[in-house]
């Protein structure tokens, strides 16, 4: 299922399927081209794919981000949980500016 149309309560939803813990209030979805960002609290982010192109993209995004987590020591954003669908994940942020 990709998500064309993500609200605070939609996003609250889908990441209680992955036992996120989110401060609702605190919510704010962004659109970025073919995902939406949604940023939570905890210096962590949540992408959802707005398309199939979006998807495809987040799983070559996480693709990446493994392998620089295994081959490179510079802080880089990791994935902290996934959908089996693809369709969102969950990752840190990097701190700093």
């Amino acid at each position: 299922m990709v998500y064309s149309l993500l609200t605070r309560e939609i996003a609250a939803q889908a990441l209680a399927k992955l036992r996120v813990d989110v401060d609702f209030a605190s919510l704010e979805v962004e659109r970025r081209e073919e995902r939406l960002l949604v940023r939570l609290s905890g210096e962590r982010i949540a992408w959802f794919a707005a398309s199939e192109a979006g998807r495809e993209t987040l799983i070559a995004d996480r693709s990446v981000l493994r392998l620089i987590e295994k081959r490179c020591e510079f802080a880089a954003p990791r994935i902290l949980a996934e959908h089996s669908s693809g369709d969102f994940d969950v990752r840190t942020m990097v701190s700093g500016a």
